[in-house]
């Protein structure tokens, strides 16, 4: 099935779960959230405890405020496992259709 988007929320009221909070509640995001966890990720918690606060995710605006947290704490400890999981959750995100 192809679906052109027409509109903001046309995927919605096609019953589509193409919300981030969807996919925040995919086994795609657990397993993710899990592997990443055990690596002490950072970013990978911020967006999970934000995923079990808000009924709307915002992954990008969550990413930038993240972001934005560790710069201005000149916090860069985690910036590797952080990008690794960046990659992972884009790859991620990818596989939901």
């Amino acid at each position: 099935m192809k679906v052109l988007i027409i509109g903001n929320g046309f995927d919605l009221d096609l019953r589509l779960n193409t919300r981030y909070s969807d996919f925040a509640r995919s086994k795609e995001w657990a397993d993710l959230y899990s592997h990443h966890n055990k690596k002490g990720n950072s970013l990978s918690a911020y967006l999970f405890e934000k995923s079990e606060k808000e009924w709307w995710l915002d992954i990008e605006r969550c990413i930038a405020e993240y972001v934005k947290e560790k710069e201005e704490q000149r916090d860069f400890s985690h910036s590797e496992t952080d990008e690794k999981y960046f990659i992972e959750l884009k790859k991620a995100l990818d596989k939901i259709k």
